[in-house]
């Protein structure tokens, strides 16, 4: 077997384990992306929470419910 032979026999071998890695990669990618959107998500919705319950005691403080925080 010559060295072309070789190299040609070794790059058909890694053809395979080349596209398992692309495809592996964009897998990646879109977990990623998944990932920084629920991060997003929560992050908001930690956000909207907050805002609720400042609104909510605002309110029970107006109506005497709940004592004034000091």
């Amino acid at each position: 077997m010559t060295d072309n032979e070789m190299l040609q026999a070794i790059k058909q071998l890694l053809d395979p384990i080349r596209k398992n890695q692309e495809e592996m990669k964009l897998q990646i990618e879109g977990l990623q992306l998944q990932v920084n959107t629920l991060n997003h998500e929560v992050k908001r919705g930690f956000w909207k929470t907050d805002q609720d319950i400042e609104t909510l005691v605002e309110v029970l403080e107006a109506k005497g419910i709940l004592p004034k925080a000091q």
